[in-house]
């Protein structure tokens, strides 16, 4: 990870997230706290610009606050150039470890701030037609099919039936594979989102 030896030495890196933003809509189990699986989100920041957060989970934040252990705002620490906007890590001394992600989610995460592990995996759905990125900008979109195309190595004595608790109700049906039309319009939301950054740099 491109972290400074000491966090506290790069002040400018070092912002408040005051306000939930977008986030995914997946479907997650909330029976117990805190969850493994959950929804990337961003936040808005005491400076102006959103951050996609790559630590945490929007389940996690938000049982934190309603369990009256955390208020908004949460420390954030940029990744990358801290003039712009662009990905953050949760990094609140109020939240105890076992709250944090494992791992940096590899949707969300820069390239350069992933570990051998996620780049490695990365690579490996690149090479077997899993994963198709398209480059806009500087920027990438990255869309994977869903399912393993190496097939499924467990015996049937192995395999256990998935049980689904208390989960919330989305919007819409779960996509169970990704096709020119949805590629289409998420390069749009990427267009978008990158116009929305620059407009807000010049206006600085």
């Amino acid at each position: 990870m491109q972290f400074p030896e000491n966090i506290l030495e790069r002040e400018d890196k070092l912002v408040n997230g005051v306000e939930i933003g977008c986030s995914t809509l997946l479907g997650v189990n909330t029976s117990k706290f805190p969850v493994s699986r959950g929804n990337c989100f961003s936040m808005k920041a005491d400076n102006g610009k959103s951050y996609r957060v790559v630590n945490f989970y929007l389940e996690n934040l938000e049982e934190g606050i309603r369990r009256g252990k955390l208020t908004l705002p949460v420390r954030l620490y940029i990744l990358g150039d801290p003039s712009t906007g662009g990905s953050a890590v949760i990094y609140d001394t109020r939240i105890p470890e076992g709250w944090y992600n494992d791992e940096f989610c590899p949707s969300c995460t820069p390239y350069e701030f992933q570990s051998f592990t996620q780049r490695m995996r990365r690579q490996l759905k690149i090479e077997s037609g899993r994963l198709k990125v398209t480059k806009y900008d500087g920027r990438e979109m990255c869309v994977e099919t869903i399912g393993d195309k190496a097939g499924d190595w467990r015996l049937d004595s192995e395999k256990n039936p998935i049980v689904y608790a208390n989960y919330r109700t989305q919007v819409g049906p779960i996509i169970s594979m990704m096709g020119d039309e949805v590629h289409a319009l998420m390069m749009e939301a990427l267009e978008a989102e990158i116009a929305e950054e620059k407009k807000e740099v010049s206006n600085v």
